[in-house]
């Protein structure tokens, strides 16, 4: 049996990133790009729907998702979601960034079905990420063009990294 190798990312990230590569696949989303950092140290995922841009940040949580949790994650998605539109505007692509945190683990239940807003930032739980991207695809207002994503991902993946 081939050993595995220890991930790096933090707990949940590479869930989420399963869920991506599969999404992509399907093309049920235009493209992504993983570790871009934030100013606080950490770091998301920014995907690109055809309804926008949208920065991820994942999370596993058991037993510790309360108020001030959920604060606290809110707070790091907004901030994600602001260097997203930094980097974005760094590639002449202006554009609002939804921030999404994606909650695995045993306090995902605590996430209501279908994703809930707290803060100012979409909360849902993991199992539904790849739902809500089928909805967000089947949005009818397309504010980014496939071939354009395909061009911004190319072009974000050449940025340097801090």
């Amino acid at each position: 049996m081939p050993r595995r190798s220890a991930s790096t990312s933090p707990p949940g990230q590479d869930q989420t990133r399963s869920v991506l590569r599969a999404a992509r696949r399907r093309r049920t989303l235009l493209g992504w790009v993983g570790d871009v950092p934030t100013g606080a140290g950490s770091t998301f995922d920014l995907v690109l729907t055809t309804a926008g841009p949208v920065a991820v940040d994942s999370v596993r949580c058991d037993g510790v998702l309360d108020s001030a949790h959920v604060e606290l994650l809110a707070a790091r998605a907004r901030d994600a979601a602001r260097e997203a539109e930094s980097v974005l505007g760094a590639t002449g692509c202006f554009l609002a960034v939804t921030p999404v945190v994606v909650v695995w683990g045993g306090d995902a239940y605590a996430v209501p079905s279908g994703g809930g807003e707290q803060h100012d930032v979409l909360f849902l739980r993991g199992r539904e990420l790849r739902p809500w991207l089928r909805q967000e695809q089947a949005r009818a207002e397309r504010r980014v063009a496939p071939d354009d994503a395909r061009d911004l991902v190319v072009r974000l993946a050449l940025l340097p990294t801090a």
